[in-house]
């Protein structure tokens, strides 16, 4: 509010779209960072698993009652070796 206020007083104007992008960057921008490293870090680590579910146990966990599509999703290999 203050920042509207000084902003109104320097030059009669308010640029509210300026001023509510800067305030919302530095609310949110270290909670946008920390989701961001975190969703490189997901990627990371799926792409491990992918790289450790080799086609024979992709049907250990369809015989299990896994979702083919989710184990499509986890071993692209294992889904390419079916056909």
């Amino acid at each position: 509010m203050a920042k509207f206020v000084s902003a109104l007083a320097a030059d009669g104007a308010i640029d509210e779209t300026t001023l509510s992008t800067t305030e919302l960057q530095t609310i949110y921008g270290p909670f946008t960072q920390r989701i961001n490293e975190s969703l490189a870090k997901q990627e990371q680590v799926m792409g491990q698993v992918q790289v450790r579910i080799t086609p024979s146990f992709a049907l250990i966990l369809y015989v299990h009652g896994l979702d083919p599509l989710y184990i499509a999703t986890m071993c692209p290999v294992a889904a390419y070796d079916q056909l």
